[in-house]
């Protein structure tokens, strides 16, 4: 269990997040929130992702995989809001019988004091950059985020694009991240294609700012349309342009063209086209720093995210 505690003083009034939790923990902050007087948020995950990070539910004991369930199950009902990241979700918890004003959108938030243009470049990433232009991935390896769908568009890009280098950052060490590896070895991408394995997070606002272009190839499997377009905001707020697959909630947090440069979902030719223009288009590639920042500054900023869950809360506890 994770926990987020969030005191805003002036209004007196106390809230506690808590996220990836099962109900063995979940229980009892549930009932020291209620002697406290202390309002209780649930950073809500649905089933999908809980199933769909097989590798780590297979390492669960099944005690802990019944208690997990029964969190997603029953905490939802018992916790004064919930917070989802994404519309298709938030539909989840209305169909379940939550209550409208029991749940807020929370799409994406970042810290833009620790992510901003000019960040420190990471080291290990200009060894391996030698005057190429980078185009990154960075997240977790799971099938919905379509990393495979990037390696196959680097494939179309290898032989006219030798000033282009493509690296995939995050945990490779289970099933999918097998599966990617041998599909850049079947492609002979070796050289092209670079699995860089996991950073620390505070390693990655250097790894963000080091990157050219960053791309977001997510499908649009059930999976991918609920997880959230978390990772977005970070992205945004490096300064980094951005290449996005149009799906989910994102096609709705950013503009074309302005914010962030949209591909076709499940399409390697629409993500390699999309890289290509954004490294030969110098007046696309600095509207799309220029505004994706300002972007993540004005709405996704974890001050503005987390004022407007406070007030949130605050307009629940007065309608009670």
């Amino acid at each position: 269990m994770r926990l987020i505690v969030a005191n805003n003083r002036l209004r007196r009034l106390d809230l506690i997040i808590m996220y990836e939790t099962s109900l063995d923990y979940g229980l009892p902050v549930f009932l020291i929130a209620r002697l406290l007087g202390i309002k209780l948020a649930y950073l809500y995950g649905d089933w999908v992702d809980y199933f769909g990070n097989s590798d780590r539910v297979r390492k669960l004991t099944l005690l802990k995989r019944i208690s997990e369930a029964l969190g997603l199950t029953l905490l939802p009902y018992m916790v004064d809001v919930n917070l989802v990241l994404s519309k298709f979700l938030r539909r989840v918890l209305l169909r379940r019988g939550i209550k409208e004003n029991r749940i807020i959108l929370l799409q994406s938030i970042v810290d833009c004091d620790k992510f901003y243009p000019n960040a420190p470049l990471h080291p290990g990433l200009m060894d391996l950059k030698d005057g190429k232009k980078l185009a990154l991935y960075l997240g977790s390896f799971l099938p919905h985020q379509g990393i495979h769908y990037l390696i196959e568009a680097a494939s179309r890009l290898e032989v006219t694009r030798n000033d282009l280098l493509f690296v995939i950052v995050g945990n490779h060490d289970h099933e999918f991240g097998r599966v990617c590896r041998d599909k850049i070895r079947s492609l002979d991408l070796d050289r092209f294609v670079i699995m860089f394995g996991e950073v620390p997070f505070d390693e990655v606002p250097s790894v963000l700012a080091t990157a050219d272009i960053l791309v977001t190839p997510r499908d649009d499997s059930k999976e991918g349309i609920s997880a959230g377009p978390m990772k977005i905001a970070e992205y945004l707020a490096s300064g980094t342009p951005v290449v996005a697959t149009y799906v989910g909630d994102i096609t709705e947090m950013a503009q074309n063209g302005r914010d962030v440069l949209f591909c076709k979902v499940r399409q390697p030719e629409s993500i390699a086209s999309a890289i290509l223009k954004l490294s030969t288009d110098r007046d696309l590639y600095d509207t799309l720093s220029c505004y994706g920042r300002r972007l993540a500054e004005t709405q996704y900023d974890n001050s503005v995210v987390c004022a407007k869950i406070v007030e949130s809360v605050k307009k629940l506890a007065v309608r009670r």
